[in-house]
């Protein structure tokens, strides 16, 4: 069961909607405001060590995972990239061209940067 978040356009303030099923489609209102003036915004998301890691190097010290890996623009997307390929799913055209585009510079629409 997912968890979308939706930015209120009125009051700017963010929300988190509980959807049951994939197959439903969330009616999102504003837990500040109440208004229906909403845009769904990308997620934040929270790393959590294993028992078996904690104690070892951060996680920016795994390989590819460098801060300069990070400045390279060609590397955006890279690793969403690599999880499609590697479970045999064809990424959808809209994961591609949001890629894309954030390799020239240009942040998806809804995502707070």
């Amino acid at each position: 069961m997912p968890i979308y978040e939706y930015r209120c356009l009125t009051c700017q303030g963010v929300s988190s909607v509980l959807v049951r099923s994939m197959e439903s489609s969330p009616d999102p209102t504003c837990s500040h405001c109440n208004g229906t003036d909403v845009r769904r915004r990308m997620s934040s998301f929270a790393y959590h060590k294993s028992a078996s890691t904690k104690g070892s190097a951060p996680a920016f010290d795994a390989p590819g995972s460098s801060l300069e890996y990070y400045s390279d623009p060609s590397n955006v997307g890279r690793r969403i990239e690599e999880s499609f390929n590697s479970h045999g799913v064809e990424m959808p055209n809209s994961v591609k061209e949001n890629i894309d585009a954030a390799r020239r510079g240009k942040a998806p629409e809804g995502l707070d940067i």
